[in-house]
């Protein structure tokens, strides 16, 4: 067996421990400060302050390959963003965005290590240390899939009442995706 090739068995202990990574909520990540901050930053703005599904109120943090997928959901709006991190153990879990968005804040180091098992992450940068409950990413709602489709554009109704006069403001007036 050549230096490049894996043995059937380091091959199943790495598949067996992706898959219980993935089943019981397992995920380890080293993220730059200012990498998770703007990834934070591009999201939080969607998740609303009072909801009726503790959900919505979490940002999915997808760990894969080099990067980490940050996704967030009011339910008719759906934001996400892939920033740079070290992935050391691939998974995918929710934690409560605002409290992430002041943890990630406060922290004073430049790398930010976040390691979830079971329904807690450990947050540490330095000598900062921030244990958050979270809950498990299957729970999140599912997001459409854009691939394959055309560009999307953003159109204002021509119908409106207020077309007309664009200085106004007008409760009629939506903005579509098609």
């Amino acid at each position: 067996m050549g230096t490049g090739q894996l043995s059937d068995r380091q091959k199943f202990r790495f598949l067996f421990r992706l898959e219980i990574s993935m089943i019981c909520g397992q995920m380890k990540l080293t993220i730059g400060q200012e990498e998770l901050n703007a990834g934070l930053q591009s999201v939080q703005n969607v998740v609303s302050t009072r909801t009726t599904l503790p959900i919505l109120s979490n940002v999915l943090l997808k760990a894969e390959g080099n990067s980490l997928s940050l996704t967030a959901t009011d339910l008719d709006v759906t934001i996400s963003n892939a920033v740079e991190a070290k992935v050391e153990l691939p998974g995918s879990f929710t934690l409560p965005v605002k409290k992430l968005v002041s943890i990630a804040r406060e922290m004073g180091g430049s790398q930010i290590e976040l390691e979830v098992k079971g329904s807690q992450c450990t947050i540490q940068c330095g000598s900062s240390f921030y244990k958050v409950n979270g809950l498990a990413a299957e729970e999140f709602p599912p997001m459409p899939d854009f691939r394959g489709r055309p560009n999307s554009r953003w159109i204002r109704p021509r119908s409106s009442p207020c077309s007309a006069a664009p200085h106004m403001r007008c409760p009629q007036t939506r903005i579509g995706m098609c």
